[in-house]
């Protein structure tokens, strides 16, 4: 059985907007919640393969906006990551990802 995290953090960033994303403009789903994003793998099964088992970790998503505040950056990376070191070992992580995410650095890492 092949072990494959999904996650990732989505936002389209405009740098010339004076406006900043924020922590209150992404939707975060989390684990069991993020089913409704992945129609395509209900009960988490695609295309019925058997082999594969799949393990929801985080997915943060907003409307195009302004660069992400630095401080959210960190949150929903941090979440992100302790969601899929608590899952792990993994064969494989489906990183859902769009946008060009611009943030407000220098960043706490």
């Amino acid at each position: 059985m092949k072990r494959i995290g999904i996650g990732g953090i989505a936002i389209e960033s405009c740098t010339f907007s004076p406006l900043f994303a924020a922590i209150e403009d992404f939707t975060v789903l989390r684990g069991e919640e993020m089913s409704r994003r992945y129609p395509f793998l209900p009960g988490w099964v695609f295309r019925g393969l058997t082999g594969l088992a799949f393990f929801p970790c985080l997915h943060a998503n907003a409307l195009p906006g302004g660069r992400v505040k630095a401080e959210t950056y960190a949150a929903l990376k941090t979440e992100l990551l302790d969601r899929i070191a608590a899952v792990l070992p993994l064969d494989g992580l489906y990183l859902d990802i769009h946008g060009a995410g611009g943030i407000i650095f220098p960043a706490p890492v």
